[in-house]
């Protein structure tokens, strides 16, 4: 705010007063000297210049005349100059008031923690405080009183705050929108620094206006985390409902089975236990129980693994054995589906320092994957190998449906099913690749999905060269496939 403008009313006032003091004492020493030259000077020598008769006054008559004349001309000079050092003495009082107020208001202002700047009715600037400087981002010498608004949005259009365009017409054009209309308005500044501001126009019964700047960054970000946490509460809210979906899916459709099947053995519908189908029967009871066993395995290890309490029991794996003790579990099922199990291993595969149950967790939930989605006359390929940069890198890949690659991030999220990828025409909980990946990142490993949709895809699983055991004849005892079940 232009807090020197009542001071220099002040300083012009007491000059003025000053001066008419000043005049006033030059006159009366003006109108004495000169009656007092006339007097002891000039007045004989006139009159016997112009041969006029004239009778020399006493001295004491002469000083009279020049008394006289300072005291007349001091009469005509007291009363303005006493009406006018009253009327100067008044505006300075009134200034000293205005001054005072002027303060007042700048104090008050400086007090709020929002930039407040005050435009006239002609849109120049009248007041103003330095957190308005700070947060419209003003350089100093340019906010004076009586600035023109539209050289303080001249300055702003030029940093590209409002945008790319012609400066002149976007002056114009928020002068016009924001000041001129005589209505309130409202905007959302976005620095480049981050920070948002709420800027607010109120216009004024005598056609000025006054712009509030409010730093809101702080409740955009509150609103922000808000916002977020009610978008991950709706998202846990659905991932509830698609694992009870799941499970319930999952759970029901072998208890059908044990039950319907268990019921017909129990009934003898079929006649005595020796009728060959109870042998089938007692099979898909058997398949059945076991399919339950390991998705309430997997529900387990999910929430063991989510409170951090999933222990490793790591010793040396023979990677070489892992792999092919797992091609073996699934050899029958991948013939069954019609599908080519392959397993490519090199000559002499280093060992891993890891969890041998957890690691083999890992490969056939892979595997299982891979031959599920995987149809009839498909393949595919289960490898392990040594890459350059040291890591022990683990695959499996399959010649399947494949997964869209805006799903590539999802499906390794616990529970996800999406129709378009994991239909219902293929059984499952959603677990496998959430297992995968959280077990290979126990061992310090990451996971990796690479697919093309209808071409297939492969999953690979990469551990780092500190898990990885070098083939010395002195490494101590290496547990097999077999110890890992």
């Amino acid at each position: 705010m232009s807090e020197r403008a009542p001071q220099h009313r002040i300083e012009w006032v007491a000059f003025w007063r000053d001066r008419m003091l000043m005049l006033a004492m030059g006159v009366l020493t003006g109108v004495a000297v000169l009656s007092t030259v006339w007097e002891f000077l000039l007045e004989d020598a006139v009159l016997a210049a112009f041969s006029l008769h004239h009778e020399t006054e006493p001295v004491a008559e002469r000083w009279e005349f020049v008394i006289t004349s300072v005291i007349f001309a001091g009469l005509a000079l007291v009363v303005p100059t006493a009406l006018l050092s009253i009327g100067l003495r008044r505006q300075e009082e009134l200034t000293r008031d205005v001054e005072r107020e002027s303060q007042m208001l700048q104090t008050t202002l400086e007090t709020i923690d929002r930039g407040i700047c005050v435009f006239d009715a002609d849109l120049n600037l009248a007041a103003w405080n330095d957190k308005y400087i700070e947060l419209a981002r003003q350089p100093r010498h340019l906010v004076t009183r009586g600035r023109p608004a539209s050289d303080l949005i001249r300055y702003l259009a030029s940093t590209g705050l409002f945008g790319p365009g012609d400066v002149d017409v976007i002056t114009r054009d928020r002068e016009q929108y924001f000041f001129k209309r005589g209505k309130r308005s409202h905007e959302i500044r976005r620095r480049s620094d981050g920070r948002i501001l709420e800027v607010e126009r109120i216009p004024m019964r005598d056609g000025g206006s006054v712009s509030i700047f409010t730093d809101i960054t702080e409740r955009m970000r509150n609103e922000d985390a808000l916002r977020e946490a009610m978008e991950e509460a709706e998202s846990a809210n659905r991932a509830k409902n698609q694992i009870l979906a799941n499970i319930s899916h999952e759970l029901r459709t072998p208890l059908d089975a044990i039950i319907g099947l268990s019921d017909i053995m129990k009934g003898g519908r079929l006649g005595p236990m020796g009728d060959p189908r109870y042998q089938e029967y007692t099979d898909d009871i058997n398949d059945a129980a076991r399919h339950l066993l390991v998705v309430i395995d997997d529900l387990l290890d999910v929430s063991r693994i989510e409170a951090g309490t999933l222990l490793m029991n790591e010793q040396i794996i023979d990677m070489a054995q892992l792999v092919r003790s797992s091609e073996r579990l699934f050899r029958e099922a991948a013939r069954r589906q019609g599908v080519t199990l392959e397993v490519e291993l090199p000559a002499r595969l280093p060992h891993l320092f890891g969890d041998p149950v957890r690691t083999r967790q890992i490969l056939i939930n892979l595997m299982s994957n891979a031959i599920k989605f995987t149809d009839n006359g498909g393949w595919v390929t289960v490898s392990a190998s040594l890459a350059r940069n040291g890591r022990l890198v683990m695959a499996v890949a399959d010649t399947g449906i494949g997964i869209p690659k805006d799903a590539l991030e999802d499906v390794v999220a616990p529970f996800y099913r999406a129709e378009q990828t994991l239909t219902r025409d293929h059984e499952g909980t959603g677990l496998g690749l959430h297992l995968a990946k959280s077990l290979a990142e126990m061992h310090q490993g990451t996971l990796e999905i690479e697919s093309e949709v209808g071409e297939g895809t492969t999953v690979t699983i990469m551990f780092p060269p500190a898990r990885v055991v070098s083939l010395d004849p002195e490494v101590p005892k290496v547990a097999s496939a077999d110890t890992a079940d």
